[in-house]
């Protein structure tokens, strides 16, 4: 692809025209090889090279950085995962609270990242919409949900973090107003 404008958001907004690198041209040896320059491969490569600054890193990528779902996400973070719920409610409670810890830190490390590297990206801590509108199910799941981030207030959160800012029969909405709180905010 020659020209990515009409890629996204971000490429349309950009003064320059990004083209993407000359692909490999020889056979190359790198103690890692990632494949992907997304969010995933780009951190990866940096959390490698922080622990060990010696290791040679090639990320190989089919478009240019940012071309796929990293590229297209609206420039959106948030802490948690789908499932977190499932995924962490069998561990024992020390591991839970260790696992919440990391998830939610999460966006405090991208900021401590930015900060580091002197990214200028507008980060904002804007918080968390989690919405149900359309039938009594998803009321009743929302619901869950509430109760799901309510347990989290042994993780360092308070009930405040958490709120249902309005239910009626068909509609309901839990907001979270720091979608991660920093982890000096006092409890």
């Amino acid at each position: 692809m020659d020209n990515f404008k009409n890629t996204s958001f971000w490429f349309d907004t950009l003064d320059e025209n990004i083209q993407a690198r000359t692909p490999l041209q020889a056979h190359i040896e790198v103690d890692v090889a990632i494949i992907g320059a997304g969010y995933t491969g780009l951190w990866t490569a940096y959390y490698l090279k922080k622990q060990q600054p010696k290791l040679s890193i090639a990320i190989v990528e089919s478009q240019t950085s940012g071309f796929g779902a990293s590229g297209r996400n609206c420039g959106w973070l948030m802490a948690g995962m789908a499932g977190e719920a499932k995924y962490l409610s069998e561990l024992p409670e020390h591991e839970r609270q260790a696992g919440y810890k990391l998830l939610f830190g999460i966006i405090d490390e991208v900021a401590k990242v930015t900060d580091d590297e002197g990214i200028q990206c507008d980060l904002n801590r804007g918080g968390a919409v989690y919405a149900a509108a359309r039938y009594p199910e998803q009321i009743k799941n929302m619901q869950g949900t509430l109760k799901h981030f309510l347990k989290k207030t042994t993780a360092g959160w308070t009930r405040t973090n958490w709120q249902i800012k309005f239910a009626c029969a068909m509609a309901t909405a839990v907001f979270s107003p720091p979608t991660a709180p920093p982890s000096t905010q006092p409890n």
